[in-house]
């Protein structure tokens, strides 16, 4: 499953879903950009929620959130 974000310059970016999660009402997307290389690819962790049709990626702050995610990918 993939979906496209447009970034601070304006360019769409492609990305792929590693999986989606939810926790304690809070909903978890970890992706990858799908045009780095698979050698360099690194993985981005955000928060999300639906505004209409689009998914709205809120940044993750609190470290008990980015420890959640590290166990989730520990799983994977």
């Amino acid at each position: 499953m993939n979906f496209s974000v447009i970034d601070s310059q304006g360019n769409k970016i492609y990305c792929d879903i590693i999986g989606m999660f939810v926790h304690d009402n809070k909903n978890f997307i970890i992706y990858t950009d799908s045009q780095q290389n698979d050698n360099e690819k690194e993985v981005y962790a955000s928060l999300y929620k639906i505004s209409g049709n689009d998914m709205v990626l809120i940044p993750i702050v609190e470290e008990s959130d980015w420890d959640l995610v590290d166990r989730y990918l520990e799983g994977v």
